[in-house]
């Protein structure tokens, strides 16, 4: 089905600017590795592994025509938050890493736990719904 063209060995690309999924620097290369794939229907697929310049990781570019379809892993959803518990932080930092690989109802539900937590944290009663625990608020 799928017909190579070109080589994964490293070389010098195009560069590219982008924000790295593992350090969240953005950063631009020009080292890297590139293969094409040409589907039976004749449909070119372009991928481009760029090295990060901050901390030497891969990341994987899949491009169709001229627009980038995919980045893996992607950077992250939302900011680093200062001064949190240790508890909240790690499950903050594990939904916002569940951003990065696509798994969005994965964060969402880490998301609502961590609300329901807080608002337990503040005086709202245990057990109650979701919806509870947003009126809280």
């Amino acid at each position: 089905m799928y017909s190579l063209n070109g080589d994964w060995s490293a070389k010098t690309l195009h560069g590219a600017q982008f924000v790295c999924g593992y350090c969240g620097s953005v950063t631009a290369s020009n080292q890297g590795f590139f293969n094409q794939i040409k589907n039976y229907h004749h449909t070119k697929y372009k991928h481009f592994i760029y090295i990060c310049s901050f901390c030497n990781l891969p990341t994987f570019f899949e491009y169709f025509g001229t627009d980038c379809q995919k980045q893996t892993p992607a950077p992250m959803i939302g900011r680093t938050v200062k001064h949190l518990p240790k508890d909240v932080e790690k499950v903050y930092n594990e939904a916002r890493d569940c951003t990065s690989v696509g798994a969005y109802t994965a964060a969402v539900m880490l998301c609502r736990k961590l609300l329901m937590h807080i608002a337990v944290e503040q005086g709202a009663e245990e057990g109650k719904s979701f919806k509870h625990y947003v009126d809280f608020w």
